[in-house]
């Protein structure tokens, strides 16, 4: 009986700490000799103040990390600030991708004026997006790997940038040498 009473406690904590929050996830990685970027999710903007409708924007998708710029699109928006975050995820400058595809709802994220910005009329519609930087890494972008996250009562932006995972190559080298070293201290504890 008690643990049935303890299931339904953390059921409830769990469901009324989740109720109305939204989220929007950012995935930043590279993959292979390119750095992608994702976003899926949706936004609640309840408690944060609005303006616009203000146009265009960014004339082309970019990153500006140590500004905590990402623009994904251009185009009518509505933009939306109150909320608590990094200043940058970064050091790098202006930034363009390759590619870029997304729902049309997400326009983007720009720390410096304190503002991200949404499609005119955007209602809470689920937001993707993604695209690539062809021939770039984290370091070559300025992009500082770590989770960044911008909150406000309802809900939070939350941007991850992933440590670079070494190439299988890579790796194969650093095994061949631990063993090569692994080899020689145990001929020379069996000389010894």
């Amino acid at each position: 009986m008690r643990i049935r009473q303890l299931f339904i406690a953390v059921a409830m904590v769990l469901v009324w700490t989740t109720a109305g929050q939204a989220i929007l996830i950012i995935d930043i990685y590279e993959q292979g000799s390119d750095v992608i970027i994702t976003g899926t999710g949706d936004l609640n903007t309840t408690g944060l103040t609005s303006g616009g409708p203000a146009g265009p924007g960014a004339s082309a998708p970019n990153i500006n990390p140590s500004l905590g710029i990402a623009h994904i699109r251009w185009g009518l928006v509505t933009y939306y600030s109150g909320f608590t975050g990094p200043a940058s995820f970064g050091t790098g400058l202006w930034s363009y991708p390759d590619n870029m595809s997304d729902n049309g709802y997400f326009y983007g994220l720009n720390i410096a004026s304190d503002n991200f910005y949404l499609a005119d009329g955007y209602a809470g519609e689920f937001i993707n997006f993604s695209g690539d930087f062809l021939g770039e890494d984290l370091a070559s972008l300025g992009l500082s790997a770590g989770a960044y996250e911008w909150t406000w009562a309802s809900d939070s932006i939350q941007m991850t940038i992933h440590e670079p995972v070494p190439e299988p190559a890579t790796m194969l080298l650093l095994g061949g040498g631990l063993a090569g070293l692994a080899g020689i201290r145990r001929r020379r504890a069996s000389k010894a």
